[in-house]
């Protein structure tokens, strides 16, 4: 299966191509410093590290891919032509079947706001210890589930977590920033793990390993007559 075409940075249109050239930058930068390949592609606001492999080529900048990951996802690179059809359409239920779950989930996060604007907690070696009670390796559950929507929620936007480090770290200059977007971004990480979640929860039978099909838009829709 041939690979899409090529379309040079340079031809893209002026806002694409002052947001690519910006994201190249960010992402020799990360490099200069010798962050992992899941963190300066989450700091180039890359959607991971393929997706990154994936528009480097296309925007004839193949140079910047390490030779070590060419030679690990080639086949995925050439897969990522897009079908734009696999099967007959199956009508899915409105999601407006769903909408007391989130209006409830809407009322929970009111309630844990509330709860957590008089939590104390401290650290204790590995474990979280809340104030007049016990403690685990984690920060207390309603915080935690806090933390998850924010970031789910903010798109697990830079300048979100950044705010979060900041708000909640005791020392938010010495907080793990590589670890930190490695389970965000990485192959497992938070972000992957939620749209996997959500397309099976959706009626997905199952979700295959490596490089996901790049998006049909409307346009290829219509010009296929489909």
């Amino acid at each position: 299966m041939g690979s899409l075409p090529e379309q040079h940075i340079d031809s893209l249109p002026k806002e694409a191509r002052e947001k690519a050239y910006q994201q190249v930058g960010m992402l020799c930068a990360a490099r200069m410093k010798g962050y992992s390949e899941d963190y300066a592609a989450a700091w180039a606001k890359f959607d991971s590290v393929e997706d990154m492999d994936f528009r480097l080529e296309r925007w004839g900048l193949s140079g910047l891919i390490p030779p070590s990951q060419k030679q690990q996802h080639p086949k995925q690179r050439r897969e990522r032509k897009p079908q734009l059809s696999e099967g007959e359409p199956v009508e899915l239920p409105s999601p407006k079947d769903a909408i007391p779950l989130f209006e409830d989930t809407q009322r929970f996060i009111t309630g844990e706001i509330m709860y957590v604007a008089s939590l104390k907690e401290t650290l204790e070696g590995r474990r979280f210890m809340r104030e007049g009670g016990g403690g685990q390796w984690f920060p207390d559950p309603d915080l935690t589930r806090l933390i998850g929507c924010c970031l789910v929620e903010h798109g697990a936007r830079l300048d979100t977590v950044e705010r979060l480090v900041e708000a909640l770290h005791p020392n938010p200059e010495e907080a793990n920033r590589e670890k930190l977007y490695s389970y965000l971004f990485g192959k497992e990480g938070l972000l992957v793990r939620i749209l996997q979640v959500a397309a099976i929860i959706r009626g997905a039978p199952s979700i295959e390993k490596g490089a996901k099909p790049p998006p049909i838009s409307a346009l290829e829709r219509l010009e296929k007559g489909l």
